[in-house]
């Protein structure tokens, strides 16, 4: 067996970023768990806009994500809604002043 065979192998770019979203996703899991609030619908006010009707802002779960650690939010909030039919993000975004 050759002394080169022995190498530990090295880390591609494709890797190293899969890597980095694992940590990501680690990070984020620990950070809201237990600190995100769900909604049945849309609430009042949210600039939602849809193209596949009106009925759909009824018809999704709207989870609302607060700051980072320690962060007195004041002012805007981040909203996810998604589809109780297909499961699809219909908007990841801010809303409120």
């Amino acid at each position: 067996m050759s002394a080169q065979n022995n190498k530990p192998k090295k880390v591609s770019s494709d890797e190293a970023l899969k890597i980095a979203l694992r940590h990501l996703v680690a990070i984020a899991q620990q950070q809201y768990e237990g600190r995100l609030g769900i909604r049945d619908g849309v609430p009042d006010g949210l600039p939602l806009y849809m193209t596949t009707g009106s009925n759909e802002r009824e018809h999704c779960w709207c989870i609302s994500v607060p700051g980072g650690e320690g962060s007195l939010m004041v002012g805007r909030s981040r909203y996810i809604c998604i589809t109780k039919e297909t499961g699809e993000v219909i908007f990841d975004g801010w809303a409120g002043e």
